[in-house]
């Protein structure tokens, strides 16, 4: 069962309307209210008990994975889990960068120039974000091997909040139940629940200390005579010390816990015994859930520690597998991201120039940046997926529809070869369109008996593809990775020429 945030909030809703109704049968207003705070309450204890049990089962699922797959299995799953967390991280960083840039070319409005000098300054953030992942990616060591170091307890802003709404809580209770019950305020009770209440403050930097002070607190408030008043503040204080108390565990929090619980039901048996059952349901409740969030730490830590183990054991391929699958990555994102970007940053470079004097154009250009940064964030790889190439055609009418002529003369690729030619192609002409001052490329792609070649040459300054940047790497691993080298330089006659040549892998 997977605890969604909608089916949690589903619950406890569901268990606070079935309080409230409980209430109307039962009692007026005030019984209402109290009754519609602990189904809440105890919806809450549901669901973090069943998130509880739920890792919990999670983990020993891991456990028997870790130890019934092979090395390669195993090896194949912490990779996948690899990209996927990778995966994650880069698309959330780019995917917001485009969808900024969408939503400046769409909602132009009527100064066209100044949605493109926008867009303009977007795109050239994003080319920043899009080096930066890339690098990251390049560089980057597996998370799961950086250590995690062991958190001190220090007091958190949640203990804080805790202790002042338990008080103000607790203070408001105080003040209302004795004119609620037709009773005269007593100060001395008044004065012992607002003392008890903030004990909370405490519950990360001493657990044990909160609840023994907590708990002498109570009893010997009874028996001075001024017990405090038990209600919903117990919930903001006394619940999260026995919650703490039950998930650290040992034998001095069960011994701290007890002496807890002991001394509710004790001051409760003095003062008001009627409500002993309402009032030591907060501290036994959050440590039994406690206990199970424990047991739940125990079987992930255990979980870890069997991965840890195993991991050991395939440490080379492991992260030879991190390695290229960081370099993959790297690679779908550029040939995604890189192309898109180069696209609109022409046209928003085109927008300025044609405003104000050719509006049409401006728009055109606009209208370009919009469909291509929308089929850039279809096409951005998604967590533990790969991306797929574009057909040639497809290619070509984005490259002319950006301005660039394209001439084309190519045989029938092998299916095999279909994406990495594509991708080559795509790197380069992305290239020329960013970098090369140029207006026409020329593309062919000739494949024989033996091996297919690749030539993309423009009519530009030079230099383009030869800047630097992720691209002409990623054309020559690629083109390795297949057995074939890659050359490129300046050609004859000006501009610039990238050359491939992949060997074909004869049919038997």
């Amino acid at each position: 069962m997977s605890w969604s945030r909608p089916l949690s909030a589903t619950l406890v809703v569901g268990a606070a309307l079935g309080g409230a109704a409980l209430g109307s049968r039962t009692g007026g207003t005030a019984e209402i209210f109290f009754l519609t705070a602990m189904g809440a309450v105890l919806g809450a204890a549901a669901v973090t008990a069943g998130r509880s049990v739920t890792r919990a089962a999670a983990a020993r699922t891991v456990i028997r994975a870790t130890g019934q797959a092979t090395a390669e299995e195993f090896v194949e799953r912490l990779i996948a889990s690899e990209r996927e967390r990778l995966g994650a991280d880069v698309e959330r960083e780019l995917r917001v960068r485009l969808t900024e840039i969408v939503a400046l070319a769409s909602n132009s409005g009527a100064d066209l120039g100044a949605a493109a000098v926008q867009v303009h300054t977007a795109t050239r953030a994003a080319t920043t974000e899009l080096r930066r992942q890339l690098g990251l990616l390049r560089q980057a060591e597996s998370a799961a091997d950086e250590p995690n170091p062991e958190p001190v307890p220090t007091r958190s802003r949640t203990d804080l909040l805790l202790g002042i709404g338990a008080t103000l809580l607790a203070l408001a209770e105080t003040l209302a139940y004795p004119v609620l019950g037709g009773e005269a305020p007593s100060p001395g009770r008044i004065l012992a629940t607002l003392v008890i209440a903030p004990t909370v403050l405490l519950r990360r930097v001493s657990t044990g200390a909160a609840a023994v002070l907590f708990g002498g607190l109570w009893l010997g408030g009874a028996l001075l005579a001024a017990p405090p008043y038990g209600g919903l503040w117990m919930l903001l204080s006394v619940g999260p010390i026995a919650f703490t108390l039950g998930r650290r565990g040992g034998w001095a929090g069960f011994a701290c816990w007890a002496f807890l619980v002991g001394a509710v039901a004790g001051g409760m048996l003095l003062a008001d015994p009627e409500n002993l059952p309402l009032n030591t349901a907060a501290p036994v409740l959050a440590g039994l859930i406690g206990l199970a969030a424990r047991h739940a730490d125990r079987v992930a830590a255990h979980a870890r520690s069997a991965e840890l183990s195993r991991r050991d054991e395939v440490q080379e391929p492991l992260q030879q597998g991190f390695a290229a699958t960081r370099d993959q990555l790297a690679r779908d994102v550029h040939d995604t991201v890189s192309h898109a970007i180069g696209v609109i940053a022409v046209h928003a470079g085109a927008a300025e120039l044609a405003w104000p004097e050719r509006p049409e154009l401006a728009r055109h250009s606009l209208d370009v940046i919009v469909t291509t940064a929308r089929a850039a964030l279809a096409e951005l790889p998604q967590a533990g997926e790969r991306t797929v190439a574009e057909s040639p055609a497809e290619l070509f009418a984005r490259f002319r529809q950006a301005g660039l002529a394209v001439v084309v003369q190519s045989d029938p690729v092998p299916a095999e070869h279909d994406a990495l030619v594509s991708r080559m192609i795509q790197e380069c002409l992305t290239n020329v369109l960013r970098h090369a001052g140029a207006t026409r490329a020329e593309v062919s792609i000739g494949v024989t008996t033996d091996e297919v070649t690749v030539s993309v040459r423009d009519d530009g300054t030079g230099a383009g593809p030869a800047s630097g940047g992720f691209g002409l790497v990623g054309i020559r691993e690629r083109v390795a990775f297949a057995g074939g080298s890659v050359s490129a330089g300046p050609a004859a006659g000006g501009g610039f020429q990238v050359l491939a040549r992949v060997p074909l892998v004869r049919q038997p």
